[in-house]
Order: C-alpha cells, then sequence, then structure tokens
C-alpha cells in the first residue's frame, strides 16, 4: 500500500463550499480548449498522467475531519470522460478516491470541470494549459524551448507556494469590516430541474468589445458588467406596475477580483474576492451612459487592495474565531448552509466573471480554435455568466438554472445596437 505524502487544508473561502453545495448550487465551474483537429484519446490519457503529476494539490480527494473538511493524496490515477449535453454536475466530493475535478472530451473539446472548493478560474486555467502543452508534445506538434512547461516533478519550493492559503497570508488585524448590504433583486422565475443547466454562448470578435469599451473610456470588464445591469433594468421596466412594485430591489452584480495581482501569491488554491456593482431603480430612471458612469467609478473605487483587505479580514476572522473552530462539522453544517443560501447569496443579483485573455505560446496557438468558460449554477440568483478571450474570440457564457432567456436576449440585444456582431450557441 502506497504511503500519503500530502494534506491540504481548505482555505478560508473554499472551506463554504462543500457545507452549502448541493445538486442545484454544485460550486462546479468549466473551462474548455476547442481545437482545430480530433482529440487523439491515448496522447490525452498520457497528458492528464503528465499534468496531475504537476499538481499535488488536485492529486487529492476530500475527507470529512471532526471541525472541518481536509484534502488527502488520491494515488488514483484520474480518467478522461465522456462528455455531457448539461454541464457542471455535482461532483461527489466525498465519495471514494474522488477527485476535485474532472476532465472531459468529445470530437475537438477538451474540458476541464472543477469544484470551487478546491481552486478558481486562474487555478483550473493554469490546470488546462499544462493539460494541453503536454498533449501537444505527445502529438509531437509542440517542442517548447522552454522544457519547464513540461515538467512533471515540481520543486518543494514551488509546491508550497501554489498550496499556500493566501488569504491567511494577506490578512490584516484590527482593520474595519465592509459595510453590510441589503437583499437584491432576484429573478422571480421557477427553477428547471435539478439534473439540467442551460447554457446560452455568445461569441464576439475582441476588438470590437475593446472599440466599445474605450469609446467609454472603460475596461472590458467594467463595459461588460454595465450592459449586464442595463439588461436586467430592462427586464424591471417590462413588468407590470404591480409586479414591480414586489419586486423592486437594487441591481447588484458581482464580480470577482483576482488577488494574485495585489500580494504577488501564485497559490493554485482559490483565491478571489468580489466586488458589488449595482444601480438601485428605486432612485429614477437610469440610461445606459449613467450606468456605465456608475460602474466605472465603482469599480475603479472598490477594486483597491484596501478596501480588498477588509473583505480578506472578515472571512478570515470568522474563521479563527474560537467559537465557530470548536462547533463541531455537523453544526457547522446546520448553520452555514442556510446562512449562505438565504443571506448571502440573496445580496446580489448575479455576477459575472472574467477570466481575461489566454495568453499560449505561438505554437500552441494554431491548433486552437477558441475557449469557453463556464460559470457554476447559481442557485439563487438562478442565472450567472462568464467571459474568456482568446486571439480575436471574446467568448460571453450565460449558465442559467430557468427556462426564460430575457436577460441574456436584452444583453446580446444591446451589444447588438452598438455594432458588436453576436453568434449564439446554445444547448438547449
Amino acid at each position: 500500500m502506497s504511503t500519503k505524502k500530502y494534506w491540504f487544508r481548505l482555505d478560508n473561502t473554499a472551506k463554504i463550499f462543500p457545507v452549502t453545495m448541493d445538486q442545484y448550487y454544485t460550486t462546479v465551474f468549466r473551462i474548455s480548449a476547442t481545437l482545430t483537429r480530433p482529440i487523439k484519446y491515448p496522447a490525452l490519457e498520457k497528458a492528464l498522467q503528465n499534468t496531475i503529476q504537476r499538481y499535488p494539490l488536485f492529486k487529492v480527494t476530500l475527507k470529512k475531519g471532526l471541525f472541518w473538511y481536509f484534502w488527502e493524496e488520491n494515488n488514483q490515477v484520474p480518467q478522461i470522460i465522456a462528455d455531457s449535453h448539461y454541464p457542471c454536475r455535482m461532483i461527489n466530493l466525498l465519495g471514494k478516491n474522488v477527485f476535485p475535478f474532472r476532465v472531459r472530451a468529445y470530437h475537438k473539446r477538451i474540458a476541464v470541470e472543477f469544484s470551487h472548493a478546491i481552486t478558481d478560474g486562474t487555478g483550473a486555467l493554469f490546470f488546462l494549459k499544462t493539460l494541453l502543452f503536454h498533449y501537444f508534445h505527445i502529438c509531437k506538434w509542440f517542442l517548447p524551448k522552454d522544457s519547464g512547461l513540461l515538467s512533471i516533478k515540481p520543486q518543494p519550493e514551488l509546491i508550497s507556494q501554489e498550496t499556500e492559503d493566501s488569504y491567511l497570508k494577506a490578512y490584516k488585524k484590527n482593520i474595519p469590516h465592509p459595510d453590510k448590504i441589503e437583499k437584491a433583486f432576484l429573478l422571480p422565475y421557477k427553477k428547471i430541474s435539478k439534473n439540467q443547466y442551460y447554457i446560452t454562448t455568445g461569441i464576439l470578435n475582441a476588438n470590437e468589445v475593446i472599440g466599445a469599451a474605450k469609446k467609454y473610456q472603460v475596461t472590458i470588464t467594467e463595459f461588460l458588467v454595465a450592459v449586464y445591469l442595463h439588461a436586467f433594468y430592462q427586464y424591471l421596466k417590462l413588468l407590470p406596475d404591480k409586479q414591480y412594485n414586489k419586486l423592486i430591489q437594487p441591481i447588484r452584480i458581482a464580480v470577482p477580483v483576482n488577488l494574485r495581482k495585489f500580494y504577488h501569491s501564485k497559490t493554485m488554491k482559490n483565491f478571489f474576492l468580489t466586488i458589488t456593482p449595482s444601480i438601485d431603480p428605486r432612485l429614477g430612471d437610469y440610461s445606459f451612459t449613467e450606468i456605465i458612469k456608475k460602474v466605472h467609478h465603482y469599480m475603479g473605487a472598490e477594486n483597491d487592495e484596501k478596501y480588498i483587505s477588509r473583505q480578506i479580514a472578515r472571512n478570515v476572522e470568522g474563521e479563527l474565531s474560537l467559537r465557530n473552530r470548536l462547533f463541531p462539522l455537523f453544526i457547522k453544517k446546520m448553520i452555514l448552509k442556510p446562512y449562505a443560501h438565504f443571506y448571502g447569496h440573496r445580496q446580489v443579483t448575479s455576477a459575472l466573471s472574467n477570466l481575461g485573455r489566454v495568453d499560449l505560446p505561438d505554437e500552441i496557438c494554431q491548433y486552437i480554435e477558441r475557449f469557453d468558460f463556464i460559470p457554476n449554477p447559481g442557485s439563487i440568483s438562478k442565472i450567472d455568466a462568464s467571459v474568456i478571450s482568446f486571439q480575436d474570440k471574446l467568448v460571453i457564457s450565460f449558465g442559467k438554472m430557468i427556462k426564460s432567456s430575457i436577460i441574456e436576449r436584452e444583453f446580446f440585444r444591446q451589444l447588438t445596437v452598438m455594432g458588436i456582431k453576436v453568434k449564439i450557441e446554445t444547448n438547449r
């Protein structure tokens, strides 16, 4: 019997995920690469074996402790599995020898689906890029100048950096916590079956989006968040007065911020927090220009290390509290799951996460058509959005738990009005 070599604590943000996940809120998100050639499955299996050796953090299975969950090394070999019609289905993390991710393949598409309990979008993208490096190398399509790209034996120092709990390292004592915010507007639709997840994807020309954002002197993320807020605002305005007056609340979008840039972290664990630009329709009418100005100034002020440190302090101090630490795990589950669902998740209308531009060596780019990024299902928001770009393609995916298409339809309609061409795909 092989000896266990590694075990890892869950980072401060990730501890909530195994406690709160269920068939609706799976915590599983997805990043995929669509290639220009059909997949060679034996080569992909070998590439996965090499990649999992490179990242000990992901070569684990979840175990239940007395007070919290923890990760223990998993000596099994992950397998490539067929893709499914509905992505981001739940991973039974407490199953025997279950990895906190899965690798799916179909025709020309390679997809990785990760539970947020182990990593965020940045960590998952590093994993997928490494998998692609190995796959192209095995296929003899890619001979890197830097052999470090294909290393499968990371140094102890690198393992330490990649498995660091950067929240704890960035924590500052004796600073005020963020102000509490009120409930946000939520879509009133009934959820579809827990075994379904509808995806609507828009494929845009990245240069056209950049040009539109420059016109308003904002970043791409600020521009897309403003369009998303405007879509919800337009939906509210179409409601009958009686329903409008019943539902009206601030429209608030959660925008994840990658904290590695603030704290020079190389962790592969979760290291993000969210800022929440919003508009309040109770105050009057908003033009798109007003919305984009509000988003720009809010994100400029809140996407700041000092503000972020307040969120980190709140989250870390909650874990460090002796009272909270002494509660057995079964009591934490009884308290945290309803709290997260009925309080934390109800403070935002939806989320929009932008992973940014995927950069790869030129030798690889010719074999990849595009990347896609699909958010984990939102049990309370019922619809969320994710953005990723590669070369001249910017891809926006809406993942939703409802049948109505009104939000993404209004989102893409607004882009079309601005002269941005959109190609739509869906799994409906």
